[in-house]
């Protein structure tokens, strides 16, 4: 096991290598990014001389990080909000399929052979990592080089909800209140409340009110340690009320989310092969359809509440 303590919000995972090879699952126990970092420790099982390491995220989204590493290193995964990733470490050499770093991306191979890559999302300079692979190649349709890619900037990313919500006070029962805006681009797409308790026995209720709609939310919770309470918005411009009911001597912290699926947006890079043909690798499969990119925002930022007000 690597990382930290899931029950203190650290990330973690489980680390298998052998040779120059390594496969990682890991898992953001909390809404917030994190980074984890592992130690390449041969300790691990892998090779003493392995180095021009590939890092590759295949689940539940593609990316490759633009840095080669090798035994002794240290790799830094970055871990959305709940997280649940799985990498692979494997030797540059052994690619046969064009290796397009810096970016979230889906891929498929045309009927001719070409590898198709779609760029979702910068996240870093982009990069061929093996262009000896690549022969012809075009950028939405345009001839293009593999130094063109370094040019690419990423679009800003697309929130599946915006607008603010403003609390009227800290002392329970306590209703927020505000506008959100849902685009069309995004799909299912949830107004989520997170309560955690540091004080009392009993969780609050949550009451939702949208468009001047009672709406009853979809419940996770763990004992009386924290809930999730969760509503589906549709498109639109929605009237949002929230009240978080009075719970006898219960002191906590409250925030709010938008979480949804949006497109990404991106260019389109074709890639002929150089001589040897294209090889697609085996992978998992997509938790969502290609394309899509699961995106958390923040609508209220963590406050404390209570019975007592703070």
């Amino acid at each position: 096991m690597i990382g930290g303590n899931p029950g203190e919000r650290k990330p973690y995972g489980y680390f298998h290598a052998a040779g120059d090879r390594a496969v990682l699952a890991v898992r953001n126990p909390f809404i917030l990014p994190e980074t984890l970092k592992v130690k390449l420790d041969p300790a691990f099982g892998l090779s003493e001389g392995a180095s021009s390491l590939v890092l590759e995220r295949v689940y539940p989204t593609r990316w490759i990080s633009p840095e080669l590493y090798s035994a002794g290193g240290t790799l830094e995964i970055p871990l959305q909000g709940y997280e649940t990733a799985v990498y692979e470490l494997y030797p540059l050499k052994s690619a046969r399929w064009p290796l397009v770093a810096g970016a979230v991306f889906s891929e498929s191979m045309t009927a001719s052979g070409a590898a198709e890559i779609q760029l979702l999302r910068a996240t870093d300079r982009i990069s061929l990592l093996n262009p000896e692979l690549a022969g012809a190649m075009t950028l939405d349709g345009k001839p293009a080089k593999p130094a063109d890619l370094a040019r690419l900037r990423g679009r800003p990313v697309v929130l599946p909800v915006s607008g603010k919500l403003a609390i009227g006070n800290e002392k329970l029962p306590a209703e927020l209140r505000g506008k959100l805006y849902v685009p069309p681009v995004a799909r299912n797409v949830q107004l989520a409340v997170l309560l955690e308790t540091l004080s009392g026995d009993t969780l609050p209720a949550v009451d939702f009110q949208v468009d001047g709609e009672e709406l009853a939310p979809q419940v996770e919770r763990q004992r009386q340690r924290w809930t999730w309470q969760m509503i589906e918005l549709a498109p639109g411009r929605h009237q949002i009320r929230i009240r978080i009911e009075k719970s006898s001597g219960w002191q906590g912290k409250v925030s709010v989310w938008g979480i949804g699926l949006v497109k990404g947006g991106g260019k389109t890079l074709r890639v002929q092969p150089a001589s040897r043909k294209f090889v697609r690798r085996v992978l998992p499969p997509r938790p969502f359809e290609s394309g899509n990119l699961k995106i958390r925002c923040q609508l209220l930022p963590e406050t404390e509440m209570g019975a007592e007000g703070h």
